[in-house]
């Protein structure tokens, strides 16, 4: 491992969060870029309850600041502190930052100091498409999306469904590079603690994810209701708006375990019959790429960018949103042997398109261009494989 970074990049990733899916992505990033550019050169900005989450890296490449205040405004402040401390100390090449909090606080900053990084900015899903409150509310984010890309000097975006609405708010597509998201092969076997969460002789459904509207949660509990005894729910994740899961209606056959650490998550997948995805907006879907690693067939709403993971009567089928009565039907319809052929296909569409070999290989050349001396040329956005 390289230990110092004469001859490397200096990376210093920022982020607000580190659960759910950008908190995944991280994982797994941080950590072949560690073995890549050496751990003098990965840094990442983080709430400290969430450093726990990232027991792999070094201890140098945390830099936790405290978000225990309530809202979003200290949790901002104190992390816009910590990184600007950072930088100026540090002097990274690049800033890379995800997920919109960080990207609307650190671009401006960032762009403020004497001496500003390259800054490489990922949204993990554009803010204007998943909170449409109301019609100036959406226009004043994509807006300020629009603006803030200037200060970049590349927007990476998860899949060609997310550059497409970066496009269509008017970000220059030159600034534009499709990195679709990737794991690494870690598989697990099933486990007897595991095993024991499901009742016998029934259809075993797992979902991943946020409590809310967005995730299409309240679909598949419709779902449910509607399959009886056929199937049985495990739903891994928590509420992020409050008051949300206690306004659904539970029925029987679902079972709520809450925010899990990812090692107690994967045992799920080994002894799940499918996952479910039923969500109204998702800007690439990394629990379906999850699921396909650990060889299970995928049921997901046909939005966003859920089409270039899951491709529909191959790795699992596609259902359209808010129609539970079809999600119903699609997960009655997966008997034993479709859920063995298309588990089989999942896995290897896996394989060839999802490792995070891939991402860290497209995310160097990103890095690469960044610090090349700018072309006025239109440069075209990459393929999503």
């Amino acid at each position: 491992m390289n230990e110092d970074c004469h001859q490397q990049v200096k990376i210093l990733h920022i982020t607000q969060t580190a659960l759910g899916g950008v908190g995944s992505y991280l994982e797994e990033l941080l950590a072949l870029q560690v073995e890549r550019y050496g751990a003098a050169c990965v840094r990442v900005v983080l709430p400290k309850e969430h450093a726990e989450y990232f027991p792999g890296l070094p201890i140098e490449c945390l830099l936790p600041y405290s978000s225990d205040e309530k809202g979003r405004l200290g949790s901002s402040l104190r992390m816009a502190a910590r990184a600007i401390r950072s930088v100026r100390q540090w002097q990274p090449d690049i800033v890379h930052l995800h997920a919109t909090f960080a990207g609307f606080v650190m671009r401006p900053l960032l762009a403020l100091l004497p001496h500003p990084p390259k800054i490489i900015y990922c949204a993990h899903g554009w803010s204007f498409e998943r909170r449409k409150v109301n019609g100036l509310v959406t226009y004043s984010m994509a807006a300020a999306e629009r603006y803030l890309s200037r200060l970049c000097s590349a927007v990476v975006c998860v899949s060609l469904f997310e550059a497409s609405r970066a496009q269509a708010i008017g970000i220059p597509r030159f600034k534009l590079k499709v990195v679709a998201s990737g794991l690494a092969d870690i598989t697990r076997p099933p486990s007897t603690a595991a095993e024991a969460l499901w009742p016998k002789g029934r259809i075993r459904v797992l979902f991943v994810g946020r409590l809310d509207h967005e995730k299409g949660v309240d679909v598949l509990l419709s779902a449910m209701k509607i399959l009886g005894d056929k199937a049985y729910a495990i739903i891994v994740g928590a509420a992020v708006v409050t008051g949300y899961k206690s306004a659904l209606d539970q029925p029987d056959n679902v079972k709520y375990l809450g925010w899990l650490d990812r090692e107690k998550i994967r045992p799920l997948y080994a002894t799940a019959d499918m996952l479910v995805i039923p969500s109204h907006y998702e800007a690439f879907g990394l629990s379906a790429v999850e699921a396909m690693r650990a060889g299970l067939p995928v049921i997901a709403s046909r939005v966003g960018g859920l089409p270039e993971v899951v491709v529909d009567f191959v790795t699992g089928r596609m259902v359209e949103p808010g129609n539970p009565d079809q999600l119903a039907a699609a997960i009655a319809s997966m008997g034993k042997a479709l859920r063995r052929e298309m588990g089989a296909n999942a896995r290897e569409r896996f394989l060839a398109a999802f490792r995070i070999e891939r991402t860290v290989e497209e995310l160097h050349q990103v890095y690469e261009n960044a610090l090349q001396p700018p072309r006025p040329t239109d440069m075209p956005i990459n393929s999503a494989r």
